[in-house]
């Protein structure tokens, strides 16, 4: 798992810096063929939990960042169908 942070004070393009940084490591996983889930909400316990301070502690978070993204990469299962797409979620605009 990644935990991509940002400094808290990093400016306007921290954000974009994080999506770039995960993006770059999505392809180069995909590439050596690697499976790889992006994910947002690993990142609530760090902004919500009553235990924000151990967990950064845990992690030895550096003092002065924030989360900003979650990455998982690992191998893929091999021979699962994709899911059905529901239609009904989704707005063409």
């Amino acid at each position: 798992m990644f935990l991509i942070l940002k400094k808290i004070d990093g400016g306007s393009y921290a954000t974009n810096d994080c999506g770039v940084f995960q993006q770059n490591t999505v392809l180069a996983a995909t590439s050596l063929g690697l499976g790889n889930v992006i994910v947002g909400m690993v990142g609530t316990p760090f902004a919500q939990s009553e235990k924000v301070a151990e967990l950064k502690a845990k992690f030895k978070w550096p003092e002065g960042y924030e989360f900003g993204m979650g990455l998982l990469v690992g191998h893929a299962v091999k021979g699962v169908a994709p899911h059905e797409v529901d239609e009904s979620k989704l707005t063409v605009i």
